[in-house]
């Protein structure tokens, strides 16, 4: 990942994450502070703090280099495997027991749970371009779905994209 200073982040599943900085790699892993070293998505907000998804929750770096780990119960020890920007600054997550959830100004604003809402298993999430709060959530059994996340969890289409299964990027 690239983030807006141009630097390079590269997340590892058993090392932490590094940044690359004028050629200069930093790593920074559980001995900094970091949940786990396990990373599993990376992206930056509008102020520039990178946000950093792990096996075991989100973490931050802000723009002065200091770590801080998301303080919020219900990503606290979950598997986040995505983590999408939308053009209002929105950020979309998905965890791999399928919760999604929004974060925006570094705080989870909403959180829902596709198991209690009857949404087969969603493997990616991604903002729908031009549409605040609308997004694409890809399933395990061949289906996109496209949902409005601005009041709730309201799924608006379900496109059955068969021979396809388990899409994993939208």
């Amino acid at each position: 990942f690239e983030d807006s200073r141009g630097r390079l982040w590269i997340g590892t599943n058993d090392g932490g994450v590094a940044v690359m900085e004028n050629n200069e790699f930093e790593v920074i892993d559980q001995h900094d502070g970091l949940q786990t070293s396990s990373i599993r998505t990376i992206t930056e907000d509008g102020s520039g703090n990178v946000i950093i998804a792990t096996n075991l929750g989100l973490s931050y770096i802000d723009p002065q280099g200091g770590l801080h780990i998301f303080d919020d119960p219900q990503t606290a020890t979950k598997n986040i495997i995505g983590l999408r920007n939308a053009e209002d600054g929105t950020i979309y997550g998905i965890t791999k027991d399928n919760l999604y959830f929004t974060i925006n100004d570094l705080k989870i604003t909403s959180f829902y749970s596709g198991d209690s809402l009857g949404i087969d298993t969603v493997n990616c999430i991604a903002p729908v371009p031009g549409e605040d709060g609308m997004v694409y959530m890809g399933t395990v059994h061949s289906e996109l779905l496209t949902a409005d996340m601005r009041n709730g969890m309201e799924i608006r289409s379900t496109v059955d994209v068969s021979p396809l299964v388990n899409i994993l990027l939208i």
